[in-house]
């Protein structure tokens, strides 16, 4: 009787904490397609058009501000530059971006992404700092609809997974000409 008790009361306690937390923090949300709001991604263009901005291969061009008072880190950097802070982020193979293709009622797939020769690296993201982000792709035949970037990045440089933020960037559409 005792056990159930002390139980019922850690219960308790768990759900008023969950309840007292905000949004962001709280641990019995579920995860879902809810973002972390605090890096604002646009990308330079709402609309692509294939065989005029790109052909085989998509090429995009946009912006990260983190717009909190936080250092973040992902792994978003070039690894050919040995620094932990760039000024330029890149969306490739082995990186903490994606680059998404709408295929139905909020489902998103991974586009094939580009490579980086190097391969990629941890970076930190400063508060109220704005950084360029390329993103880039292979296209083929369905590649054309609607597409997002999205970015995954954590708290704590020497734990990720157990904080991991996530942020997309605007919406926008690629078209064939």
């Amino acid at each position: 009787m005792k056990r159930i008790i002390v139980n019922s009361l850690l219960i308790a306690l768990t759900v008023f904490l969950a309840w007292n937390c905000s949004k962001d923090q709280n641990p019995l949300l579920p995860n879902g397609e809810e973002f972390n709001r605090k890096l604002e991604i646009k990308t330079e263009k709402s609309e692509y058009y294939i065989g005029e901005d790109f052909y085989n291969m998509a090429f995009v061009r946009s912006t990260v501000l983190n717009t909190s008072s936080d250092t973040f880190y992902s792994k978003l950097g070039d690894g050919f530059n040995a620094s932990i802070d760039q000024d330029v982020l890149q969306i490739a193979k082995g990186t903490e971006g994606y680059f998404e293709q709408n295929i139905g009622d909020n489902k998103w797939e991974n586009l094939n992404l580009g490579i980086l020769i190097e391969g990629s690296r941890i970076i930190r993201i400063l508060p109220l700092k704005e950084y360029d982000l390329h993103a880039i792709a292979y296209l083929d035949s369905n590649s054309v609809g609607k597409f997002r970037l999205r970015v995954n990045y954590y708290k704590s440089y020497s734990q990720p997974s157990i904080d991991t933020l996530r942020d997309t960037s605007n919406t926008f559409f690629i078209y064939r000409r």
